[in-house]
């Protein structure tokens, strides 16, 4: 069974209270259509509960979604300067996911006042692109309890999905 160890990392953009001894982890897509309808949810949580519960995020681009990891990169390069910024990015990144050209997702670093050089090195750097890889790689563990409506293997196979812990144990 996994572990908040092999789940959590100092790469993924967090909300809420840090000291929270409850943590769910939300699984993403930023092309995926039914990530952007749980977004709003995931925002109410955040709202509602911050002071309660921890929010982490991670990337799970999905192949049929051929924007879903330029824009991965682009947020993680975004939080990089900017990590109190991450969850407006995805806000925005969720409104405009019709749309994911390069030239969108520039506009919307831009209009975070980014340093745009530092912005495009990152996303486009081995580094951003091994911690969208890692990830996919973390979630890929088997017999990985989920609420994705996939099953199977017992490995995230869909987005949205959730992994809710308690005291660093993933509750089933």
């Amino acid at each position: 069974m996994a572990n908040s160890n092999s789940l959590i990392r100092d790469s993924n953009p967090r909300a809420g209270k840090s000291t929270s001894s409850l943590k769910l982890i939300y699984i993403f897509d930023l092309q995926c259509p039914a990530c952007s309808i749980s977004n709003i949810a995931m925002n109410k949580i955040v709202d509602i509960y911050k002071d309660r519960i921890e929010i982490i995020y991670k990337n799970f681009p999905l192949p049929i979604h051929p924007q879903a990891k330029p824009a991965a990169y682009a947020a993680q390069a975004l939080y990089i300067q900017k990590p109190d910024k991450f969850v407006e990015f995805k806000d925005k990144v969720y409104q405009q996911q019709a749309n994911l050209s390069p030239e969108v997702l520039e506009n919307m670093a831009k209009s975070f006042n980014l340093d745009m050089d530092k912005w495009s090195v990152n996303k486009n750097s081995k580094q951003v692109q091994d911690f969208v890889s890692r990830d996919v790689s973390d979630l890929s563990q088997p017999n990985l309890p989920t609420s994705s409506y996939e099953t199977g293997n017992n490995r995230i196979q869909a987005t949205p999905s959730f992994i809710l812990l308690k005291d660093d144990k993933v509750i089933t």
